[in-house]
Parts: structure tokens; sequence; C-alpha cells
């Protein structure tokens, strides 16, 4: 059985709910016990650190869950009791800065006597104690923030709001090195399709690259709930949710009343999303209406063959990033579209942060018939077009499959996925 020292530095709720003190909404400083989503986020963070020896992780959450509370909470307790470490926190404005150092300053300041470490510098920005570990926190806004010095420990908070959160990134992630036991968390709430933190959802999301997604929905929150009246019935679209997530009613009840003070449900949507999809389809400024996106994203079923497109030409026999839905009919006419971005991304950006180039096949009844999506200079991108325009006047490969006649609905992803 593990000594009480022993729990306290290896076991990070232990030595929370005994060291660490937060500030809650009402203001009285209390003992940190960790709540259903910041248990759920440890629990994945530790097991990620068991399986690779390090952890990279990306969070796409709601308001107000506690993931930055818990995060600066964890990276005390490591700089704190392990010789060495170094903690890098960035925000997205210099108010979130202050906000998260006070708490990092609460941390520290009642820490009971046993576990109490002694400082050696102290200012508005940074703590470093006496055993060579350091915390240090900046505003993404600031050019060069987490650029100066090597962290083990990078912490950024509500990444999707950064000005310039590409070259940020791409300069404070240099400073993390790629070994055991370093740790970089990226979380944030949606802001829109697009950008540098949607592109780490998506890639996490499709297991591309390090980053393994957490996803923490609203209704988690054991507060998020208000007393429902004796006459509350739900609404078409809460009872989906009720059965879909099973919601109560005071769950619902509240979702109401925070819809009211918002003046959208759109604005909800955003801001406390119930899964992934929501959360990047309703945020931000989307051109098209996201019901209408959304309602035809649930029309969508999988593709029946999955090919390689590329300037050298279409390999049916080696899966790529061509979808085909409906291969060629010699009886049918089709339109080819596409969308060419700038190429930007560098051969060696095992991220690929820039814009997607797209391509689209459609028959003469509207029935998309293929789907490219992906990095290509503009030069290539019309080699593609000759490939693919060529196939699809060649006799028929596979043979053919007519379109459903009914609408499949989706399973919705896991809340772990």
């Amino acid at each position: 059985m593990k000594s009480v020292r022993e729990r306290l530095l290896t076991e990070f709720q232990f030595y929370a709910r005994r060291c660490l003190k937060i500030r809650t909404k009402s203001a009285k400083v209390i003992p940190f016990q960790l709540n259903k989503a910041q248990i759920y986020l440890d629990g994945r963070i530790e097991d990620q650190q068991q399986r690779t020896g390090k952890v990279r992780i990306v969070v796409l959450k709601g308001r107000q869950q506690g993931c930055s509370t818990y995060t600066e909470g964890r990276y005390y307790w490591l700089v704190s009791n392990r010789r060495g470490l170094r903690a890098c926190i960035l925000t997205h404005e210099a108010d979130a800065t202050a906000n998260l150092f006070d708490m990092v300053q609460r941390y520290h300041e009642n820490q009971p006597p046993f576990t109490q470490r002694d400082l050696k510098n102290k200012s508005s920005k940074m703590l470093e104690f006496t055993h060579d570990s350091g915390y240090r926190v900046g505003t993404a806004g600031n050019r060069g923030a987490g650029r100066s010095s090597t962290a083990q420990l990078f912490h950024g908070s509500e990444v999707a709001f950064w000005p310039n959160a590409d070259e940020h990134l791409a300069g404070v992630l240099q400073a993390v090195p790629n070994e055991n036991n370093t740790e970089v968390i990226l979380e944030s709430t949606a802001n829109g399709v697009g950008g540098v933190f949607y592109d780490y959802v998506m890639d996490a999301d499709a297991g591309r690259g390090d980053f393994e997604l957490v996803f923490i929905p609203w209704f988690w929150q054991d507060e998020y709930r208000s007393e429902a009246p004796q006459d509350y019935t739900p609404d078409a679209d809460e009872r989906y949710l009720k059965q879909q997530y099973d919601l109560d009613d005071s769950q619902l009840q509240w979702r109401r009343q925070k819809i009211y003070e918002l003046k959208s449900e759109d604005k909800f949507r955003q801001e406390y999303p119930c899964n992934i999809q929501e959360a990047s389809l309703f945020s931000g400024r989307p051109v098209f209406d996201p019901k209408h996106t959304e309602a035809a994203r649930q029309e969508c079923y999988s593709p029946k063959w999955q090919c390689e497109l590329t300037p050298n030409g279409l390999n049916r026999q080696k899966k790529g990033l061509l979808k085909i839905w409906y291969p060629p009919d010699s009886a049918q006419k089709y339109v080819i579209g596409c969308d060419v971005a700038e190429g930007l991304a560098p051969v060696n950006d095992k991220h690929k942060h820039g814009d997607y180039s797209s391509i689209d096949v459609l028959d003469r009844s509207g029935y998309q018939g293929a789907h490219w999506s992906g990095h290509v200079a503009p030069d290539d991108l019309g080699k593609l077009l000759d490939h693919l325009g060529c196939y699809y006047i060649t006799p028929n490969p596979f043979p053919r499959l007519h379109p459903p006649s009914f609408s499949l609905v989706p399973t919705w992803p896991p809340l772990s996925s």
C-alpha cells in the first residue's frame, strides 16, 4: 500500500484535494476536488502518458468547465515537486493571463507546510523554485511569447482565439523537446471552421499526428442545471437531446435559460456544444445556415471506394484521398468542380495547416459521384482534374450502385473520440 507521501508525488487527484485551493464562482476558497470533466481529462492524460511516455492532448470543450484550472494545478504539482522542469502557459488575452497566474499563486500561497516549496524568484508572470524548476505565463498577442527558452510543459489556453496562432504555435512547440515526460495541452472553445486549432482537432479526431482529442460536452457539468417548472414540456429538439444524451428536465431547463440569455440557439451551441460536429458547425461566422448544414450532414453516407489520386494518375488498387460513391456510367454526363487553395503547406509539415484544395464530381441528377480534398500545388491540382475527368469518361470499372431512396441517420461519435 502506498504511503501518503508517495501518493502526493504520484497521484494528482489525491494531491489536488489535499494541497490545492481554488476560488469558486461564488468567491469561496475551497480544496480542489476535481469535477467530472476534470476527472475524465486527467484519466485521458494519464493513459496517454503511460502508453507513449509523453502527453500531447487537444481539448475541445464548452465554457467554464475547469480545463485551465486542472492544467494549471497539474503543472504546479509537477513543477513544484520535480527538478529541472519549466512550465509555459500562453493565453489569448492579457486578462486571461493575469487570471491564470493568480490561480497559480493561490495554489502556491495555500500549500500546507509539508508540501510548501521555497521560491528563488517571483514576478507578476513567473515563479522560480530553488530546486531549478519554474512556471511562466504569457499572452499570445505578444510577439515572441513562449519562444525564448526550452519548456517541458506547455499549456495553450483558448488557442482558437489566438491572433497569429500558426506563428505562435510553430514557435512555442519547437521549444518543447520531443522527449518522454514532456506535456503539451492545447484547449479551447470552438471558433468556427478553419484555423490552426480546428486543424489540430480534426487531425486528432482522424488519428493523424501525435495529438489525441479530448471532447468535453456541456452537460457533464453538475452545476449546469435549473429547476424545471411543473408545466415543463420539451420541444422536438429537446426530446431529441433527451433521448440522444440521456439529459433530464433540469439540464434542458438550464439550456433554455442560457439560450434566452444569449438570444441565440446557435450561439449556445458554439459556447456549449454537445458533440464535436456541433462545435464546428455552429461557431464562427458560417456562410450557410448551420441547421441546414447539419441536416445535410445527417443524410451523408460512407463512400464505397477510396482510391489514390495523384498528379501521376489514379490508382484504384491503392487507398487514398479520392472518395467514390458512384463510379463512371457511360449513360451519364458529369460536371467536375474544384476550389483551389494556394498550396502553402510544406511537404514536411505533418499537420498540414494550409488550406485544402477540393474537387467534387456530380452527375446530371445532382448526385455526388466522387470527392477529393487535400494539400496540393495549384499546377498539380490541374493534373488531378485531368486524370479524374478522363476516368469519368471511361467504361464503368465498378458495378453500378443506384442512389438510395432513403436517408441514413448517422450514429453520433462517442464522447471519448
